[in-house]
């Protein structure tokens, strides 16, 4: 017995075991605001799809007062404060990933935004508005059709299932998304096939001119080479 009462508390000290709890009790008590939480890649950057979003709702003066809060993982806590620094975002702060601050900004935040899912404890409040703009192009298999890790589909059909809208960018990954994750039956939300925010990049052309100037390769013909992740995890 003081083998698995051992076990038992090691298991709770885990952060993403002891938010759970955490999340459970704020999700009852606490009242939705006028705020907006952003998380990207499980909060170790901030970049994608909600870095470019957040781009836009800084440019209008408007949501200046709006709340902003932007999730990260310990490690990545100073490297995204610096970012919202220099890009002069306001009424920003950095939250971590599966602490207190989080569990109860999950709950809170009137507006969520995601590339990729919330936890497994996540559930999406009646009033919240959940926008999940997912990461890159399925050059590859997924959710059902990745054979040797179908139990992965889970959470993601979940936060699927949970969102307002999902944002893809073009029919190829709206046909492919919805048939890896048996979304005609079950997302009840709104789509949105309307290009990726994080793409608008590559037709400013202003941009491009500044980025080979600054690297001195301004009569050079440039390549870029962004290989898909595969659906394998190095140990």
């Amino acid at each position: 017995m003081k083998k698995i009462l051992k076990k038992v508390k090691k298991y709770l000290k885990i952060k993403s075991v002891k938010a759970t709890f955490i999340f459970s009790r704020f999700y009852e008590k606490n009242r939705i605001k006028d705020e907006i939480l952003i998380q990207s890649y499980d909060g170790s950057s901030i970049s994608g799809n909600p870095y470019y979003i957040l781009k836009e709702i800084c440019k209008e003066k408007e949501y200046d007062s709006l709340k902003k809060y932007i999730v990260s993982n310990k490690n990545k806590i100073n490297e995204i404060k610096n970012i919202i620094k220099k890009e002069r975002i306001a009424n920003a702060k950095v939250i971590e990933i599966h602490s207190r601050k989080y569990c109860k900004k999950l709950t809170e935040c009137k507006y969520l935004i995601n590339n990729s899912t919330f936890p497994t404890y996540f559930i999406k409040k009646e009033g919240q508005i959940y926008l999940n703009t997912w990461h890159g192009t399925p050059l590859k298999a997924m959710g059902k059709d990745v054979i040797d890790s179908k139990h992965e589909i889970g959470n993601v059909q979940r936060n699927f299932a949970m969102a307002d809208y999902l944002l893809y960018q073009n029919d190829f990954m709206f046909e492919k998304m919805k048939d890896a994750f048996f979304l005609d039956n079950l997302f009840l939300g709104k789509y949105i096939i309307s290009g990726y925010p994080r793409n608008d990049i590559f037709y400013n052309k202003q941009n491009k001119e500044n980025i080979k100037k600054t690297l001195h390769i301004e009569n050079k013909k440039i390549v870029v080479y962004m290989p898909t992740w595969r659906g394998k995890i190095d140990k």
